[in-house]
């Protein structure tokens, strides 16, 4: 799983959240976050930890989709319409 960096750090930024304190919470290495930071893969048991923490709906919104080159499960056609 890779995570949009922006997206996540507003998150972050916003809850008043640290590296450490995710990783604390998230309950994963904070090596972890920090590659989740950089925009790099995270293995399937820290996407699943952290798929728990933050729920389905706010993880759906951060996974960077193209960059693991899948679909958004979610998405449907209505919403690329204006």
């Amino acid at each position: 799983m890779k995570v949009k960096r922006k997206l996540l750090r507003a998150f972050m930024k916003q809850n008043r959240i640290t590296a450490e304190g995710l990783a604390r919470r998230v309950e994963i290495p904070l090596s972890e976050v920090k590659k989740l930071l950089k925009g790099k893969a995270v293995d399937e048991a820290v996407s699943l930890k952290f798929i728990v923490y933050f729920g389905a709906g706010v993880t759906e919104w951060l996974i960077d989709w193209e960059a693991i080159g899948r679909q958004d499960p979610f998405a449907c056609e209505a919403d690329g319409e204006n």
